[in-house]
């Protein structure tokens, strides 16, 4: 079994011919991704995130939509996308295509650099987990920028290869712009970039190339530098102030940080370097036994003197873990570890590889059985809705029930991300005014009905938030919401918190709307 078979000489006709073979085999797998993911994108309404995107990006102009994305925590490429592809439509499905396209793009892509690096059985097994893993899969199917981060870093390793083999100045030059795409979709790409870096510095000291080829890719590392410097000076620099991050850090995300006097930092590690595989599997068990064969597949490496392949699979799993450790970037079982499903997937195929001794069709098997245990077996990371309770009729019956019993001069109380999702239903995906003069507060009105949304500070109500006489004096003295008026309170999204509020009507278990009579001062 090759372990490594990129190397800096051109390959031979017949090589080529073999391995355009191979590439062919494999699209129908890719084809039958692409359905997959294309049935489970439809169907279901946005969830409060991908209504945020659409939000920031539906604006009057790119300059506007880019401003706006400053905002968020992520650079703007999904932004200008959405921006430019919502003229072809707002559907749910149609709005999340591009990630489909992408998601999918992806599988050929990191198909093609499996076989380049490592060999065909290696390949064959990568792509069935990538393209059928349901937690890979559920990337790809949201208007998030993920499906596009791993679609440029695969497009850079493969042209990275593919230039070192060829000797092209082009494909390296390829490379280096995948690498600054990558950057403009998510930050963690600068993880990425720096494991890329060292390894194709490694690569080029061990394998002399041309001298434009070695431009070209000083070029593009250099490219890459210039851009994260431009990101961190006008918007990494600022996240600290935003509110949305800091609840993230202190909520949901803080398991993924290391706290200093509370955890021992190699248990930490330890933890959270199974819980990436944990999550990228899809399920407890699979996912350690997964992160096994990954340290294993190192190891393997190590013995075969292929060591720069095994720092490459390592190297991002080190840096994200140190800046976990200095509390810089979350690290372990969340989407945001999503720049290390390919090195997971990779390391597990190549360990499963060895141990059947190259028997593609025993691979087969172990793959379709990882499969379907991750689907069958599996259990969602949170936050997340059952596909039954995200159906878009129930978006539909909510936003027809309000309309016709929320009388004129009633309001519509919401948090924040039901009113992201009910601006977005409401409005009928139409670009939105906001008055914002009431600090902690936005209101909007569409269809004739005003609607009074909590700024980013309370993302979802509870029984406590909700009853605080602060929020009702900022109701009474902002909005004219008196003592005694009826008030209608929607709560729609991932969490639905007043316990103590009895809907009057659900729509599912993830839409509920209630009639409230404002407190008293």
């Amino acid at each position: 079994m090759a372990m490594w078979h990129a190397t800096s000489t051109p390959r031979s006709q017949p090589v080529l011919k073999s391995r355009r073979r191979e590439e062919l085999r494999a699209l129908p797998i890719v084809v039958a991704a692409f359905l997959l993911r294309l049935w489970i994108a439809s169907g279901t309404f946005l969830n409060p995130d991908e209504a945020l995107h659409f939000l920031v990006a539906n604006k009057l102009s790119w300059a506007a939509a880019f401003k706006a994305s400053l905002s968020t925590a992520h650079p703007p490429g999904l932004i200008f996308v959405l921006y430019f592809w919502r003229h072809l439509g707002t559907s749910e499905l149609v709005l999340r295509l591009p990630s489909i396209l992408a998601g999918t793009v992806f599988c050929w892509l990191f198909f093609r650099w499996l076989e380049r690096v490592f060999d065909r059985n290696a390949a064959w097994i990568g792509l069935l987990l990538a393209s059928f893993l349901p937690p890979v899969i559920a990337l790809s199917t949201e208007i998030r920028q993920y499906a596009f981060l791993l679609m440029f870093m695969a497009g850079a390793m493969d042209l990275f290869e593919q230039a070192l083999a060829q000797r092209s100045w082009l494909k390296m030059s390829g490379s280096g712009l995948c690498l600054c795409l990558a950057l403009t979709f998510h930050y963690s790409a600068l993880l990425f970039a720096l494991a890329f870096g060292i390894y194709g510095l490694l690569r080029i000291l061990k394998h002399p190339t041309d001298p434009e080829v070695l431009a070209s890719w000083g070029i593009g590392q250099l490219g890459a530098l210039a851009l994260f410097g431009y990101f961190y000076v006008h918007h990494i620099a600022h996240l600290a102030a935003n509110t949305m991050s800091q609840q993230t850090i202190a909520g949901w995300l803080s398991n993924s940080y290391y706290h200093p006097g509370k955890q021992n930092v190699l248990l930490f590690a330890f933890a959270r370097t199974f819980g990436v595989f944990q999550f990228v599997f899809g399920q407890l068990a699979i996912g350690d036994v997964a992160g096994i064969a990954f340290f294993a597949s190192i190891v393997l490496l190590l013995r075969r003197r292929t060591w720069i392949v095994a720092a490459f699979l390592a190297l991002p799993f080190l840096v994200a873990c140190a800046l976990a450790i200095g509390g810089k970037y979350p690290y372990g079982g969340t989407r945001h570890s999503a720049f290390l499903v390919p090195f997971a997937i990779a390391g597990a195929s190549v360990a499963i590889d060895f141990l059947l001794k190259g028997r593609l069709k025993s691979g087969f098997v172990v793959a379709a059985l990882i499969l379907f245990s991750s689907a069958l077996f599996g259990k969602p990371h949170r936050p997340y809705i059952t596909r039954a309770d995200q159906s878009s009729a129930h978006m539909q019956q909510a936003v027809r029930f309000l309309r016709e019993h929320v009388r004129p001069g009633e309001s519509i109380l919401t948090d924040y991300q039901s009113g992201l999702l009910l601006g977005h239903y409401l409005c009928e995906q139409k670009p939105m005014v906001f008055n914002t003069s009431v600090t902690g507060f936005e209101e909007f009105t569409c269809q004739g009905l005003r609607v009074i949304s909590t700024g980013p500070q309370v993302q979802i109500f509870s029984d406590a938030t909700f009853l605080d006489p602060r929020l009702w004096a900022s109701l009474s003295d902002g909005f004219g919401v008196l003592a005694g008026q009826k008030v209608w309170v929607l709560q729609a999204g991932w969490d639905l918190g007043l316990a103590a509020q009895g809907p009057l009507k659900s729509f599912g278990k993830n839409i509920e709307v209630s009639e409230f009579v404002a407190p008293k001062r």
